[in-house]
């Protein structure tokens, strides 16, 4: 009988110990935490975790505990995160055996169910409205008659700089490094060309702003992170102002000429920036470059056949923006 009651002690002790047992929770402190292929800093990473994402550990080796991520393809892999990028929320560790946990192994293999803290960057953690503001330097493609007749009164075509302001919102993620965003801005428009004709010097400047909207497509090198990336899509603006503005030595002149200017334009973007985090913000520099396709002049109404003259604008832009 006592044995049997002994037994029966045994029996619910350990199952008590089964069910008071809990995977440890948790809680990434740092604004990026690395986890790596084995429980060493010299291991490569696999995925990165942003400041206050949540995680499940079976077991703790030394000062790493054993996690389950997603790596860059979507697969869900052991890895390793040190302890002192993580706070405990609950759950104690236990240490796992040394003899079963060696520091140099095999890679471990994909595991294809999805652990209930895998997911390393929670969409509702991503920032994806951005304002920016920079400088502009607009200019415009001329056909060959056009710009044989600037070459022949020697002068020099350049571009015109000023401001400009635009934002951007981030609104269909492909996967986790690619995007589709939709923007709008504000932007200086025309050309300028000086020089010096018969002894007088002569500088003509066509100058206005225009406002438009953007798609583009956008490739991040790293979805969570300080990160560069690349994009392309088209671009369709509308002239706000245009206006043309004459200087042959000391006789000046300005006129008008935005009836004469087709107000809808559109072309091709292309780009390059860089995200980073500072105290707290999320910095963005950005260079991009408008490749118009549209013609800018408008054909006169009395003119008599084909209108082969056009000017196409280009924009090369600098901005500096902030994630909201």
């Amino acid at each position: 009988m006592k044995k049997l009651l002994v037994f029966s002690l045994l029996v619910v002790v350990a199952l008590v110990g089964t069910v008071v047992a809990k995977d440890i929770i948790l809680k990434v402190k740092v604004s990026a935490a690395n986890v790596r292929t084995e429980p060493d800093l010299s291991a490569p990473v696999i995925a990165q975790v942003k400041s206050g994402t949540l995680l499940e550990a079976k077991s703790k080796v030394d000062s790493w505990y054993e996690i389950q991520v997603q790596d860059k393809s979507g697969d869900t892999v052991t890895g390793y995160i040190h302890a002192n990028v993580v706070d405990v929320v609950s759950g104690e560790a236990a240490p796992a055996p040394q003899e079963v946990r060696p520091v140099e192994r095999a890679p471990a293999q994909p595991v294809r169910q999805a652990p209930r803290y895998a997911r390393t960057q929670p969409r509702s953690d991503v920032k994806k409205f951005r304002i920016m503001g920079g400088l502009a330097f607009a200019n415009q493609r001329l056909d060959d008659d056009s710009q044989d007749a600037i070459d022949a009164y020697d002068l020099d075509k350049s571009s015109l700089m000023g401001f400009t302001l635009g934002f951007g919102y981030e609104a269909f993620s492909l996967t986790d490094n690619i995007c589709l965003e939709v923007g709008g801005f504000f932007v200086p428009g025309g050309m300028k060309f000086s020089g010096e004709f018969q002894d007088v010097d002569i500088k003509v400047k066509a100058h206005g702003y225009a406002v438009g909207l953007a798609l583009v497509g956008k490739y991040k090198l790293s979805p969570v992170g300080a990160t560069p990336y690349a994009l392309a899509g088209i671009d369709v603006g509308y002239v706000l102002s245009m206006k043309m503005k004459t200087e042959a030595g000391e006789e000046e002149d300005e006129e008008d000429i935005l009836d004469d200017t087709n107000r809808l334009y559109y072309g091709l973007d292309f780009g390059i920036g860089y995200e980073m985090e500072l105290k707290g913000l999320t910095l963005v520099i950005e260079g991009r470059y408008l490749l118009g396709l549209s013609n800018m002049l408008k054909k006169p109404d009395d003119h008599e056949g084909d209108w082969d003259s056009y000017a196409k604008p280009t924009t090369m832009a600098v901005t500096l923006g902030i994630r909201l």
